[in-house]
């Protein structure tokens, strides 16, 4: 009845009775195992040698120590004294380490593709360690599926038969998603006609293939939803994996109260949606600037006891970056009406949104990744808060988040943003951080592109900069090995007819007709625009009451320039001049009529002399000037 070991590291035979405790204790910490025959002798498969062993056990009878004592009163069951045989405290502290030792981290999704992406697909190599059962033949096919080979999927389906197997729904399962990820939507009817034909139930993974071969062809999402019913009719069981995949389909598709319907229509049916589900319908409220409707689903969420990962923060972030364009926007009519209903309308209030989620996203134990980052830069970019987009940056640059030009252009567009929306005060220092992007991409090592200096030549032209705009056209492709950007041309065409300078837009007409860019007529029309503009004299008189109260008819009417009195204020654009003079004009002649209906003596107001009567007679008729001259006659007589 004795045992035989014998030590792999250190070649040492030792024998044991089977009822020694040492025995006992390296069968229970895997020290020793019985061979597969039962009468070899027994090995020890760990990596201490036996004389480690031994000295293990030589103190497994020595006191325990005070952290054991602590462990084993730690670990007791309630009202008792804690106090155990030396012998167990050690099983004690193997039970300790296991509960405090964190469990192994699965794989994600991402991780499981590119694994599978990278396997060896060809079938001799695949099979030379792997047997040809079923599940093997589904996984090549799978395999083939996601490095995009689709014939090679479909010969390794058929190879399953040849080998006598008979193929289940996991083999379908797996030649669907091979269809969908090559959108290949005549491949994924056959096989649901195949599976038709061979009496195999078609389950949800089926229809949900189907549903995405549609959406990635391109094809309309409204043949997604008829998939939806067909499966319906077919019996099939409904899960939210594929009300979620048509819901995607319509925000991609830009029909957002179609995604509403059918996000309604799932609830309605009595299935749960995911964090996954409410992730797509915060990028819905995105995209239409629905905040309030965002913070509803999250609150739902949090309802329904539904932890959001860190894609659903991402979106609600997004949302945020929405409401603060809108806000900033607003015009100053809509401005008004919303401070008489006490709405918050200040940009700021969407930035601090953004960044409490952001707050929350830690406090939930996810670490910002590079798309969190992107749509808080968003956020500030929107706010027109360049201040706020460098603190983000900077930040995600010493948290080791490594960076991409979406990052930098938001930086961009905030500079571009604040030309427009921003203090004129600080024009100048957000062009200083416009010129400050392009280096920090190369001490990055990062390629500067094309959109990085279309926004940088955008952000000159925003501030008016003629000869920067210029500069930058001209240096930055050349300089980069760029071609010559239409969208940067376009930018300065804009501030040339925001600026009414005809011949700045057709030096930047001139000068893509040189390069050879496209030129459209809303191009060309451009300059003449700006030259109609300019010989077209408007009226520039002071903007007149809507209401006012009317002396002679007693009551309130709604005053109207004459034409005659419409005429004389008529100037060209450029004259400002000639504006100037007849607004203070009009400002004394308002002055003396308040005077004359005050009964103020001219005594006070030495320009209320005898010329008064001219003053009134501008712009008269000849019977209203005559009325005019005896009424000041009379004013005369009586002492005014």
């Amino acid at each position: 009845r004795a045992r035989v070991c014998v030590c792999v590291e250190c070649g040492i035979t030792m024998m044991f009775r089977r009822s020694t405790r040492i025995s006992w204790l390296l069968t229970r910490i895997g020290y020793m195992r019985t061979c597969s025959s039962g009468s070899g002798p027994q090995l020890l498969i760990r990596g201490s040698s036996m004389r480690e062993v031994a000295a293990r056990h030589e103190t497994d009878h020595l006191p325990p120590t005070h952290s054991q004592r602590a462990i084993t009163k730690a670990l007791a069951p309630f009202g008792s004294t804690g106090e155990l045989p030396p012998g167990e405290i050690d099983d004690l502290d193997g039970l300790y380490s296991a509960l405090m030792d964190p469990l192994p981290v699965p794989p994600s999704r991402s991780e499981r593709v590119a694994a599978m992406r990278n396997t060896q697909t060809d079938p001799d190599v695949f099979f030379a360690t792997r047997e040809c059962d079923l599940s093997n033949y589904a996984h090549l096919v799978r395999c083939l599926g996601i490095q995009g080979d689709l014939d090679g999927a479909q010969a390794a389906f058929d190879a399953i038969e040849k080998e006598g197997l008979v193929p289940d729904h996991a083999a379908y399962s797996a030649l669907m998603e091979a269809c969908m990820r090559n959108a290949d939507v005549n491949a994924a009817e056959a096989v649901l006609r195949q599976m038709n034909q061979r009496q195999v139930r078609p389950l949800v993974p089926i229809w949900t293939g189907l549903v995405g071969a549609y959406l990635n062809s391109g094809a309309s999402p409204h043949k997604a939803h008829e998939v939806l019913e067909r499966m319906r009719r077919a019996g099939a069981t409904e899960n939210v994996v594929i009300h979620t995949l048509i819901m995607r389909g319509y925000a991609k598709a830009h029909m957002y109260d179609e995604a509403w319907s059918t996000f309604d229509e799932m609830r309605i049916r009595g299935i749960q949606p995911d964090s996954v589900t409410f992730s797509t319908m915060l990028m819905v409220c995105s995209s239409t600037d629905q905040f309030e409707q965002a913070q509803g689903l999250l609150i739902d969420m949090k309802l329904s006891k539904i932890s959001p990962d860190a894609a659903t923060h991402t979106s609600f972030i997004n949302a945020c970056a929405s409401r603060a364009a809108a806000l900033i926007q607003l015009p100053k009519e809509k401005k008004v009406l919303m401070r008489k209903l006490a709405v918050d309308i200040a940009p700021q209030s969407a930035v601090d949104a953004a960044s409490r989620q952001m707050a929350q996203l830690q406090e939930d134990g996810f670490a910002p990744d590079g798309l969190t980052y992107q749509a808080l830069l968003r956020v500030y970019a929107a706010a027109a808060d360049v201040p706020g987009a460098q603190r983000v940056l900077t930040r995600m640059l010493d948290e080791d988040v490594p960076p991409t030009a979406a990052h930098f252009h938001h930086l961009l567009r905030a500079c571009t943003r604040a030309q427009q929306f921003g203090d004129t005060s600080e024009m100048e220092r957000n062009l200083q951080v416009a010129s400050s992007v392009v280096p920090s991409m190369q001490a990055l090592g990062m390629p500067v592109d094309a959109k990085t200096c279309e926004l940088l030549v955008d952000a000159y032209a925003r501030a008016n900069r003629i000869h920067r705009a210029f500069e930058l056209l001209e240096t930055l492709p050349s300089r980069f090995q760029l071609q010559p950007s239409l969208r940067a041309h376009e930018c300065v065409l804009k501030m040339a007819q925001r600026i009414h300078r005809a011949d700045v837009a057709a030096q930047v007409i001139a000068k893509m007709e040189d390069i050879g860019l496209p030129i459209s007529e809303d191009h060309r029309a451009i300059t003449q625009a700006i030259e109609d503009r300019r010989n077209t004299p408007s009226l520039n008189y002071p903007q007149l009451p809507e209401v006012a109260f009317s002396r002679m008819r007693g009551r309130f009417v709604r005053p109207s320039v004459p034409p005659r009195v419409a005429a004389r204020w008529q100037s060209l654009p450029g004259d400002r001049k000639k504006r100037h003079v007849r607004a203070n004009l009009l400002r004394e002649r308002r002055r003396r009529h308040a005077a004359l209906l005050s009964g103020e003596s001219t005594q006070k107001h030495p320009s209320l002399g005898d010329d008064f009567g001219d003053f009134l007679l501008d712009g008269l008729s000849r019977e209203e000037a005559h009325v005019v001259r005896k009424a000041h006659a009379y004013l005369k007589e009586i002492g005014f």
